[in-house]
């Protein structure tokens, strides 16, 4: 039985001060839905507390019940909601049951409603389907004189419980979900989690759309036999879910689009669209801004959003890709979140954790095996290099339309893929502008976004060997190696990883040694104009063995970094190795975010 607390005690005075109504009979109780959530470390199945007029079926109350942390197994929960429901009714109309299952919990909440003949009283009877939850009832409500009886069936509340449940989308005999576990060596999964943090970095979904798509060519070291190029579209244009999905072929993304368009034309001309048209106009809503064809359109994705697909829907349109998307922290398993902890894999920010999956026609999605892994993880890469290098073109729509735009880079593991994207005119002329090869900056400087200049034969093979030590702690250094092939911003990337920074600022080198030196800057992308860093391969730098330099990250803190070229080495890099290459590590690297000198 539930304490009477003195809060309790003033809500049964005011609710004394009602009218009677004999015809009111409030009818409810509480059961365990079929699902499984999580607070905190905890996995539980919920309960759901309902209280209706057994009359109209209107819902007066409603609560969800974590029976770990309730003190009689979720009674004094529901009779709580039981007292706010008399005292102040929302009412409310649950979805009734029906054959639709599996949607979001967003979808779940019912439609508000308001009968005319909704007034404030006391009920004539109360009638609960639990002996536990009647004798507490009855006790509460006894200086009230309210009658409060068991009654094994309810009708009203099994049906409203029934479509609250399939909307949440519980089922019958659900079992705890299994933590997370992905069974993968970390030698595979940490270059993986790496590529996907400065994909997101990079964010192409800012400038590019869905489609046309990046195409990836990784030859032998493709996701399985006979796949060896994949198709990347980009996810995020639209503001929805960013990411990237690498479909197994250019036919797979084409069905994707066109079951796209398809489901879109078919909800624009559903008779809920015409509904939904017609409530606004009487509303005043300034629908002739828009098109007829285009209003429709908009209409009904909006009416989409409000229905998901179901998982038999989403099996019969999917194709065979690789997924890297990123959500929020608050909308993935928690279990996911501890795993990623327990692995050291650090996301780009609580609102960017990547996912990965395999998806497969007919099929549930999963997560990539050994070899897929590493097929996404060369696609990331390379398209992170990619994105480097073109990324000023294709967000100013100055590349021309029709020109392949092609880079062959080296990635982590060593291997050589190819990437290629064509601009379609639609895109370039998005903004109307034109990219001119003979263009040049104030200065005399060439474009920063122009192509870098192709690099000799003999560049992959000629190693140069950095020392890079904090200026503030000169104790601590690390050497580096890397292929005259490779640019600044490789070194930038080798670097953040030799120190454990997060690599979350923008950076600059400085040749000369001297910070803010325009003359002699390369900087990040991401920067504001001066030489794109990821543009110029060492080769074409004129470093000599013995020059010494400035790498700047964080303009806020400015993290200061002398490097020095140790040596410059025809032939010395070694084939099957991987570069960028830390050989030598001395002193712990302090923590990042202390306030630093210069």
């Amino acid at each position: 039985m539930p304490r009477k607390s003195p809060s309790i005690q003033d809500r049964l005075q005011r609710l004394a001060r009602l009218p009677r109504r004999k015809d009111l009979v409030i009818v409810g109780g509480k059961r365990t839905v079929g699902l499984y959530l999580r607070e905190g470390h905890q996995t539980f199945q919920p309960q759901i507390a309902l209280w209706l007029e057994e009359q109209s079926g209107f819902v007066r109350g409603s609560e969800v019940i974590n029976p770990l942390k309730s003190q009689d197994d979720g009674v004094s929960e529901a009779l709580e909601a039981l007292l706010n429901a008399l005292q102040r009714p929302p009412l409310m109309l649950v979805p009734p049951a029906g054959p639709r299952s599996g949607v979001s919990q967003q979808a779940a909440q019912p439609s508000p409603a308001f009968p005319s003949s909704a007034r404030p009283g006391l009920p004539a009877k109360i009638l609960i389907n639990e002996a536990a939850l009647v004798e507490a009832a009855q006790a509460l409500f006894a200086p009230l004189h309210i009658p409060v009886l068991y009654r094994e069936q309810l009708p009203a509340f099994e049906e409203a419980f029934q479509g609250l449940s399939e909307h949440l989308g519980a089922r019958e005999g659900a079992e705890p979900p299994q933590p997370f576990d992905w069974q993968l060596p970390q030698a595979v999964l940490a270059p993986l989690y790496q590529a996907a943090a400065g994909y997101w970095r990079r964010a192409p979904w800012s400038y590019l759309p869905d489609h046309p798509p990046v195409q990836i060519h990784l030859g032998a070291h493709g996701p399985e036999d006979g796949v060896e190029t994949l198709y990347a579209s980009i996810l995020g244009a639209l503001g929805m879910t960013m990411g990237v999905a690498l479909y197994y072929s250019a036919e797979a993304l084409e069905r994707t689009i066109q079951q796209g368009i398809a489901r879109a034309e078919d909800r624009a001309h559903s008779p809920e669209v015409d509904t939904t048209i017609e409530a606004l106009r009487q509303a005043g809503a300034p629908l002739d801004l828009l098109p007829p064809e285009d209003l429709r359109l908009a209409i009904g994705e909006l009416l989409a959003q409000s229905e998901p697909l179901t998982p038999s829907d989403v099996f019969e349109a999917i194709e065979e890709c690789l997924v890297c998307s990123f959500d929020a922290e608050r909308e993935l398993d928690p279990t996911y979140l501890e795993w990623m902890a327990g692995h050291g894999f650090k996301a780009p920010s609580r609102q960017a954790v990547p996912t990965f999956l395999k998806t497969h026609p007919g099929q549930e999605s999963r997560e990539p095996n050994e070899r897929e892994t590493r097929a996404l993880t060369r696609a990331l890469e390379a398209l992170n290099q990619f994105f480097s290098t073109f990324r000023r073109p294709l967000e100013e729509r100055s590349a021309p339309p029709g020109v392949p735009l092609r880079l062959q880079v080296r990635v982590g593991d060593g291997s050589s893929v190819a990437v290629s994207f064509t601009p379609s005119r639609e895109l370039v002329e998005e903004e109307g502008a034109w990219f001119d090869e003979d263009d040049e900056e104030e200065g005399g400087e060439l474009d920063r976004s122009a192509p870098r200049t192709p690099v000799s034969a003999a560049a992959r093979s000629t190693l140069y060997r950095f020392q890079v030590k904090l200026a503030w702690r000169k104790s601590v250094w690390r050497r580096i190696e890397l292929t005259g092939d490779q640019t600044l911003d490789d070194l930038h990337e080798a670097i953040q990883r030799a120190f454990h920074w997060d690599n979350d600022h923008l950076y600059a080198f400085f040749l000369s040694g001297k910070a803010w030196d325009r003359q002699t800057e390369y900087e990040s992308p991401f920067g504001e104009g001066g030489r794109n860093a990821a543009r110029y391969p060492l080769e074409q730098l004129s470093l000599s063995p013995g020059q010494e330099f400035l790498y700047l990250f964080d303009f806020g803190d400015e993290l200061r970094h002398l490097v020095k070229l140790e040596a410059v080495l025809p032939g010395g890099a070694k084939e099957g190795v991987s570069y960028p290459q830390i050989t030598e590590w001395h002193g712990q690297a302090p923590p990042q975010y202390p306030a630093f000198p210069g």
